[in-house]
């Protein structure tokens, strides 16, 4: 088993490794970058250090919609990088997965694999990847 954060996009259920996650916080103002990717939201402080932001939704392959201000992020650290920030729709818990994942032949670079908790299935991001779409 190892321990993940659990959050939303759309209706799906997705995962993080826990010693990736920093912090969830709510949506802050966000300065747009120059010349960026549709992923890449812009840049946010979070205690003195230029965070990137970064969209998972035409990522995954979901549809946009309206930001509010009660949107998490979740703040992840980076090996050997500066951290980034991920949009989602809600947070959960921190949960205990399976290590066995399974790796579709056809699954998107940006999952490390899919699991079962409670009865749903579960998409644990690859952070390694992340940190090369930022």
């Amino acid at each position: 088993m190892f321990a993940c954060l659990r959050f939303r996009l759309s209706r799906e259920w997705y995962a993080l490794p826990v010693e990736h996650v920093i912090e969830v916080v709510s949506l802050v103002a966000i300065t747009p970058l120059p010349e960026a990717e549709p992923h890449q939201l812009g840049a946010i402080t979070v205690r003195g250090q230029t965070v990137t932001v970064i969209d998972l939704r035409p990522l995954l392959g979901h549809t946009q919609h309206p930001l509010k201000l009660t949107t998490p992020l979740i703040i992840l650290r980076m090996d050997g990088g500066a951290p980034i920030a991920v949009l989602v729709d809600e947070v959960d818990n921190v949960v205990d997965l399976p290590n066995e994942l399974e790796v579709p032949a056809n699954i998107s670079r940006l999952l490390a694999g899919i699991t079962r908790y409670d009865e749903s299935v579960h998409l644990v991001l690859n952070v390694d990847m992340l940190a090369g779409v930022a």
